[in-house]
């Protein structure tokens, strides 16, 4: 058992086995190896710790003040609050109910601003592909936060293939505003308020 004060609140390392390098003052860890603050938990097989930055191999993680958990490859933590997540699975839905997931070569999570920034991802629902992002940046929780939700899809006989990309804007706590810019092949531009 290892206490980091430098990451948030103090996170506690677990492992089953404990190398120490004294010329460097790491720590490397093996067997089952968990790690616990108050934002997040992680189980893996190997977890490595210098200084204030952290990395864990073949994780299971948890946010525990946020809906979020998954699975990565490899877990990078970069001071209290940035954590790098590559080769990862992202769900919000509650276990045993996978149903959404965001799959991303790399995700960004800012556990200071909640916000979370994945590349090279594909969002699925109930195991068919949605959408390929190649950039997408997405809440931490549940509060209103202005940005563009996702994209509307379709085809009609009278207006053609549709395109619509709405923005969300949080104007202020009881005052919000969604514009939806629309494009339809048949008839043209439209913008639409909400």
């Amino acid at each position: 058992l290892l206490l980091l004060p430098e990451f948030s609140n103090c996170g506690e390392l677990r492992g089953k086995h404990l190398r120490y390098n004294a010329a460097t003052r790491d720590y490397r860890l093996t067997g089952t190896v968990s790690y616990t603050d108050s934002n997040l938990h992680l189980r893996g097989e190997v977890g490595n710790y210098a200084g204030d930055n952290a990395s864990f191999s073949h994780v299971q993680f948890e946010m525990l003040q946020h809906p979020g958990r998954g699975r990565a490859d490899t877990v990078a933590m970069r001071g209290a609050d940035v954590v790098e997540l590559d080769n990862v699975l992202y769900t919000t839905c509650p276990p045993g109910s996978a149903d959404w997931e965001l799959h991303a070569r790399r995700i960004t999570l800012h556990t200071d601003t909640l916000r979370g920034v994945g590349h090279g991802a594909r969002l699925t629902f109930k195991g068919v592909t949605l959408a390929y992002l190649p950039w997408i940046s997405f809440p931490l929780s549940s509060a209103r936060q202005s940005g563009f939700l996702f994209p509307i899809i379709g085809s009609s006989g009278s207006s053609g293939a549709t395109l619509a990309v709405p923005w969300y804007w949080n104007i202020a706590a009881n005052q919000d505003l969604t514009l939806t810019p629309r494009i339809m092949t048949s008839r043209g531009l439209q913008l639409n308020s909400d």
